[in-house]
């Protein structure tokens, strides 16, 4: 369930993430997505979670402050880093630490 207001990000990047080497788009694709991004204000998606229906920020997109969405989000302490399932099984894959615990109240620095 989302929180309106939070903004919900994946746990950890996926296995091709728009940020890693093993990305399914090229270094032009991927700079063309992080100008819209920055035009227009949106967060990126994953593209996995988009394709299972789910609506969540990209974790490579989040950690590189790549918009002022993100970093208002982060300065704000409005996000939440969802729980990550199994793409296949849709089995629940927790994060190693707390990170599922919402993070209100002004983080500023993170």
């Amino acid at each position: 369930m989302t929180t309106p207001g939070i903004m919900m990000v994946r746990a950890k990047q996926c296995d091709q993430c728009l940020f890693s080497s093993a990305k399914i788009v090229s270094d032009a694709r991927r700079d063309e997505i992080l100008d819209y991004c920055n035009v227009t204000g949106e967060a990126f998606e994953c593209h996995k979670a988009t394709i299972a229906g789910e609506k969540i920020t990209c974790r490579g997109f989040f950690d590189g402050n790549h918009s002022l969405v993100v970093r208002l989000a982060k300065m704000f302490g409005w996000y939440r880093f969802g729980v990550e399932r199994h793409m296949a099984t849709d089995v629940p894959i927790l994060p190693q630490d707390d990170s599922t615990t919402w993070r209100g109240g002004g983080n500023l620095g993170r």
